[in-house]
């Protein structure tokens, strides 16, 4: 007996829910479940899937409109048919609209946006939420606003570099509390986790930059031992150091939560913080039963991965006008896990020349005109010239653009001299973390010597984080062509001159400014 399409549909449901089940309760290893079959094979028939369909549904429509006119007898039929399709049209409209405002209502999406920035902001050294009504207080510790807000056994765990052998760089803060309740006879736990951002040293604006590549270039570079790098689509740096919190919070989760209630996690942060909690939201989402939710603000991107959208449960807030949100580029694969919402603060909440101060505008909330970057794409730009994936910034530039010349300041050097100069930058590069990113030669042209340095993308992308910690030359080292641009470019945008300034589109108050007026442009 032949089988008929619908049972055939029916069949292939099952046997993709067995496929699920099967993968879900019986492969462990996250390689082979996540990264190969889920972001290769599965994604890429599914996609090919949708994506045939999506090309048939408009000519099928198409089609089956013309025949149902055609097959119309009496062409007087047509008004009375047109104007019942438009009725039905907007009754349906009206209904979903009516659904959609209604579960909006009960579910209130965006509601842990407040209180997820304010935990995200917390974390911070020498800035804290201080509470004026309710549960009053407030101070300088990463403690203290979830002990205030009722949580229990509240926790701060530091990941430091003597901790580990290998990536010390990859360090980072966290604290981490829970509230058990119960209800109707159940017990439910809620744990809050807040991922600090960003502090002032140059493990972590190195680690920042540390974009990781699965080839030989940068095993040569950095060594083979990363045991921490579980995911290799992820950032490098940004992947170690959520591993290492994983693990912490797993031995938090084992000491202090009941095992029998019905879990829930939020993870949150700013930044970098932002950065690390949104790889620890795939991860608890993946790995874990708990129902888990993830709050992410200027959260820098983290992933190559292809079924980032998948993630309904993370939430990554953004400013258009910030320039971390949009490194490492998406030119190069990259993107964040779950739902992302952006807006320009400049657009919605910014003062005009001359323009009256509007409630909750930046102005009012901060007390300052807002003073973002007008050279964002500029920059942008700059750093897309120089390389075209994340494989590319640790392989050595060979073009004119890839190497400096150091001549000597009026003469050009003899040999002695040269050899002395070369040592000078072996040196001075070991100190500031480049000399792995490049080679030092000494070039000789009739009686004339030089040096020259040729560099890969990732010794730029180090001199970034060496400028913005204070280490080495204010401005960097000597760059040619587009590497000299793109340096000029980050420096205009930074605000180490007037022309412009990372710091306002980037700081926490403005992301909590969006929370406040949730999304809403002001009139």
């Amino acid at each position: 007996r032949k089988i008929s399409l619908g049972n055939w549909i029916l069949i292939a449901m099952i046997l993709g829910m067995l496929t699920g089940l099967f993968l879900n309760f019986y492969v462990e290893d996250p390689l082979i479940k996540n990264y190969i079959l889920m972001d290769n094979v599965f994604y890429v028939g599914g996609e090919l899937f949708i994506r045939l369909m999506k090309m048939l549904v408009v000519p099928l429509v198409f089609c089956s409109i013309i025949m149902s006119l055609a097959s119309i007898s009496d062409i007087r039929k047509l008004g009375t048919i047109g104007a019942r399709s438009i009725v039905f049209f907007l009754f349906t409209n009206i209904i979903s609209i009516a659904i959609a405002l209604i579960i909006g209502t009960i579910i209130r999406p965006g509601a842990g946006l407040n209180i997820s920035i304010l935990y995200a902001s917390d974390i911070y050294d020498k800035l804290y939420i201080e509470l004026t009504e309710g549960a009053v207080g407030g101070k300088d510790t990463s403690t203290s606003l979830g002990t205030l807000l009722g949580l229990e056994d509240v926790r701060s765990y530091n990941i430091t570099a003597a901790d580990y052998s290998v990536d010390k760089d990859d360090i980072t803060e966290f604290f981490v509390g829970h509230k058990k309740i119960i209800y109707n006879g159940k017990t439910y736990e809620v744990i809050i986790v807040s991922v600090r951002g960003t502090n002032e040293t140059n493990a972590e604006w190195s680690s920042n930059f540390d974009v990781g590549a699965d080839t030989t270039e940068y095993y040569g570079i950095m060594g083979n031992d990363h045991p921490d790098w579980k995911n290799k689509l992820n950032h490098k740096g940004f992947d170690v150091a959520a591993n290492r919190v994983y693990s912490k919070l797993l031995e938090y989760i084992k000491q202090y939560i009941d095992s029998n209630a019905q879990t829930s996690i939020l993870l949150t942060g700013h930044s970098r913080g932002a950065a690390i909690a949104n790889i620890l939201g795939q991860m608890f989402t993946d790995f874990t039963s708990y129902k888990t939710y993830a709050y992410t603000f200027a959260a820098p991107n983290t992933t190559t991965a292809k079924n980032t959208s998948s993630y309904k449960n993370i939430f990554n807030i953004k400013n258009s006008d910030d320039i971390i949100p949009y490194l490492p580029l998406s030119s190069w694969g990259f993107t964040n896990y779950g739902i992302t919402k952006a807006i320009s603060v400049k657009e919605y909440y910014g003062t005009g020349f001359l323009e009256a101060v509007k409630e909750n505008s930046f102005k009012d909330f901060i007390g300052e005109d807002y003073n973002d970057d007008s050279g964002t794409q500029r920059t942008l730009d700059c750093f897309a010239a120089l390389a075209t994936c994340r494989e590319d910034l640790y392989k050595l530039d060979s073009t004119a653009d890839g190497t400096v010349r150091y001549s000597g300041f009026i003469f050009a050097y003899n040999e002695d001299s040269a050899r002395a100069k070369a040592n000078e930058l072996l040196a001075d590069f070991k100190k500031q973390n480049l000399l792995k990113f490049c080679k030092i030669y000494i070039v000789k042209s009739g009686n004339d010597y030089f040096v020259d340095v040729n560099y890969c993308p990732a010794y730029f992308m180090q001199m970034l984080a060496n400028m913005s910690t204070g280490v080495g030359p204010v401005l960097g080292q000597n760059l040619t062509g587009k590497y000299n641009d793109a340096k000029l470019s980050f420096v205009a945008s930074s605000g180490k001159v007037v022309i412009g300034g990372m710091e306002h589109p980037h700081m926490q108050p403005t992301y909590y400014l969006i929370a406040k007026n949730d999304f809403a442009k002001l009139l």
